[in-house]
């Protein structure tokens, strides 16, 4: 069983569609805040619409093929790796100063290594599609994004099996360019989050993961704590399967596009959902 949920206006998603501090599998268990049937009304800080999705409409609507794709070729892969010294690539696809690396090309590039003060940035052509894995990787940026789409079509972020890994922002956020970068992960274009190991991200001061354009989220166990919203699309948040603890000063999930009435959704097909609000 799977749920669409499509907002009308300000979408405070994930306290519309689930239920507070309960974890959610698979085909949830509801209560006055949901419903069963295929056309149901949702109420909390607004009013969504809730109808169960087909499965045969599931992959090929809403989750491509690449989407779903843990694997990568490490032989051909650019690695990147973080120290207490700075940071390495072994390519010059990769620019490094000090702890800052800004991917400018296609490909797939394993970050490992540990930063207290570092950035992933990706800045590259809009047609350009990128692969981050991060293997035991630890990024915390004091003043912006840890990792920073500025610019791509798309980018696949991969946590490699049996790792754990942590992005986080720490203090105030202090702008460099137009866009108002606001969360431990910033991204201007498409973002899907997938993979066989953990992801531990932490805003401070801002939201956990943004995406201007489309956030997906396929596999993988993620736990988020934001000031504000934990996970924020503002064309879609699209949730294939994974576990999910967000803790979380606003919403912990929220879609919101004002320009454009059918887009601003929420799409969960499956996953395990433990959500704490800290208002």
């Amino acid at each position: 069983m799977s749920f669409n949920l499509k907002s009308k206006g300000k979408f405070a998603a994930l306290l519309a569609a689930l239920i507070i501090s309960v974890s959610v599998t698979g085909c949830a268990n509801t209560d006055e805040k949901t419903s069963s049937t295929n056309s149901s009304t949702v109420t909390k800080d607004s009013v969504s619409t809730a109808s169960i999705a087909s499965d045969e409409s599931l992959d090929s609507n809403m989750f491509t093929d690449r989407d779903k794709e843990v694997g990568y070729d490490e032989s051909s892969a650019v690695m990147v790796a973080f120290s207490s010294s700075g940071a390495t690539a072994s390519s010059d696809s990769v620019s490094v100063s000090g702890s800052k690396v800004t991917v400018k090309s296609e490909g797939t590039y394993i970050v490992t290594g540990t930063t207290s003060d570092g950035q992933i940035i990706v800045d590259a052509d809009n047609k350009t599609k990128v692969q981050i894995v991060l293997k035991n990787a630890s990024v915390t940026c004091k003043s912006s994004a840890a990792l920073y789409v500025k610019q791509a079509d798309k980018v696949f972020v991969t946590t490699a099996k049996d790792t754990e890994n942590t992005l986080a922002s720490t203090g105030d956020y202090v702008q460099k360019d137009d866009n108002n970068v606001d969360a431990a992960v910033f991204a201007k274009d498409d973002i899907t989050f997938n993979g066989e190991g953990k992801l531990t991200v932490t805003s401070e001061k801002g939201h956990g993961i943004v995406s201007k354009d489309d956030l997906k989220l396929t596999s993988g166990e993620y736990n988020i704590t934001a000031a504000s919203h934990a996970l924020s699309g503002k064309n879609s948040i699209r949730i294939a399967s994974g576990t999910y603890t967000l803790t979380s000063g606003k919403d912990g999930l929220y879609a919101e596009n004002t320009d454009d009435t059918s887009k601003g959704f929420l799409y969960i097909a499956d996953g395990k959902f433990t959500v704490k609000l800290q208002r």
